[in-house]
């Protein structure tokens, strides 16, 4: 009798989307509560390093993820002018 082989199973592929901006921020001096929250929906890991955001709105900084791999289903937030420990 022939022996079955598997079919390998294709690697999936990481699903990285903006969730959520918050953009109308409670601290009006420094918008220091403002943020985007950003989510990886897909089945691997993704690499975000070397990935930026811009707010193409008002032409202010950007931010440049350094090394940087969330795993499926994991979430970052990007906070405008301050850092949160989350």
């Amino acid at each position: 009798f022939p022996t079955m082989t598997p079919t390998p199973v294709p690697p999936g592929k990481p699903d990285v989307v903006i969730e959520c901006i918050f953009f109308y921020g409670l601290v009006i001096q420094t918008e220091s509560d403002e943020c985007v929250q950003i989510i990886n929906r897909g089945s691997v890991s993704a690499d975000m390093g070397g990935w930026s955001l811009r707010d193409v709105s008002d032409g202010s900084s950007s931010y440049t993820f350094p090394s940087y791999t969330p795993a499926p289903s994991k979430s970052i937030r990007v906070y405008t002018n301050e850092v949160h420990i989350e």
